[in-house]
């Protein structure tokens, strides 16, 4: 499953100490006042420096001119949470993140090492260096396997056992996740980064059963902040997706711009299958969707392809090099799509398998599940 990256796309769509007023806590930081930020890059004498932050649930990016390798921003934040700080000029383009409250913040960071930028004057900071030692590790285990998968599609020598043993340990590593994020929530109950931490780690594939314990066991105040929110509306949407619900209907241009709906479908077995041409994981799976229609497709099982592209050409291209002989629908709108915002899921592939009446009977059917699943059901 490929996670939302980006801290852009995770602070739209979705932000340690122990209990009572922890560092990281909500109401800590003054509200009265904005922030400082003064900051230097080593390795970037002169450019311009972006911060990029939430305002309203939308980016706000405030511009400061990098001069002997020293940038200020002065703002407002409504909420501890977590920024952006990128460097550009001709010859250099990185950045870090950290977290900021409406404080006087030193920042010294260097192009030999982003990750590791030392911040001053930001209290729910101590609490995020903490998150990132708890699961560095873990972190470095699923670049590695996305790597793996990665080389071995190049390759082409991705065969189903690796696909399946590669899936396996993709399912270890998101049930790692759960545990360690909730053992942080359980320390840092007051602490925002719980509620970021959260909205970060497993949004991509919201569990109700999951998400609503780790959610319960926040503070008032860390529910009620901006990444609080955001999982109590994944958790609302989610179960909108659940087993058993009517799947909501929708309306997209297929590759001719031609208006198809969800209700057409039904009548027939389908599956709502989300995908993107620059998704590995999904070009990764797309084979076991080919397989599974070509077997079913004569037996009333039919699929609605829902692309997360932006670029027509690219989506075009990958239709035809995975053979992907079924309907594609898509708004060319990336990540903004409007199926993929009602719906309120935040990692492709995601599907569902829906009866003939449109009610929900399966759901991120991988590998050889959805095979089996509609073997079952049309056998």
């Amino acid at each position: 499953m490929k996670r939302v990256t980006g801290f852009v796309l995770i602070a739209i769509t979705a932000l340690s100490c122990g209990q009572g007023q922890s560092a990281g806590n909500v109401g800590a930081s003054p509200t009265s006042k904005g922030f400082e930020i003064k900051g230097s890059i080593s390795g970037v004498k002169e450019g311009i420096a972006l911060l990029s932050y939430i305002v309203n649930r939308a980016v706000q990016v405030d511009t400061s001119k990098i001069t002997d390798g020293k940038f200020l921003f002065k703002g407002k934040l409504q909420q501890p949470q977590e920024v952006q700080v990128s460097f550009t000029n001709s010859d250099y383009n990185g950045g870090i993140t950290f977290f900021a409250d409406n404080n006087s913040i030193n920042v010294k960071a260097d192009t030999a090492s982003l990750q590791q930028p030392v911040v001053e004057g930001s209290m729910p900071q101590n609490d995020f260096e903490s998150y990132k030692k708890l699961t560095a590790g873990l972190d470095q285990r699923v670049m590695q396997l996305n790597e793996t998968g990665r080389s071995y599609y190049i390759s082409g020598t991705l065969t189903d056992n690796i696909k399946d043993s590669l899936f396996k340990l993709n399912d270890q590593y998101e049930t790692e996740r759960v545990s360690l994020i909730a053992d942080f929530v359980k320390a840092h109950p007051s602490s925002v980064v719980g509620a970021w931490a959260i909205s970060k780690g497993l949004l991509f594939d919201p569990k109700p059963a999951v998400l609503e314990p780790l959610y319960n066991a926040l503070d008032n105040m860390v529910r009620e902040s901006l990444y609080g929110t955001i999982i109590k509306e994944a958790i609302v949407s989610s179960k909108a997706t659940g087993i058993g619900q009517t799947a909501m209907d929708f309306t997209q241009p297929d590759v001719n711009g031609k208006q198809v709906s969800l209700s057409s479908f039904k009548g027939k077995y389908v599956l709502v299958d989300f995908w993107a041409s620059w998704c590995g994981p999904c070009r990764v799976e797309n084979p076991n969707v080919v397989n599974a229609y070509n077997i079913f497709k004569s037996r009333g099982f039919d699929i609605l392809g829902v692309s997360l592209d932006e670029n027509k050409a690219d989506w075009l291209k990958a239709i035809a090099k995975d053979k992907l002989t079924w309907t594609q629908v898509s708004d060319l709108k990336g990540w903004s799509n409007t199926v993929c915002q009602s719906y309120g899921f935040k990692g492709i592939p995601f599907n569902l398998l829906l009866d003939k009446n449109g009610i929900i009977i399966g759901k991120n059917l991988r590998g050889e599940a959805l095979a089996k699943k509609l073997k079952e059901l049309l056998n």
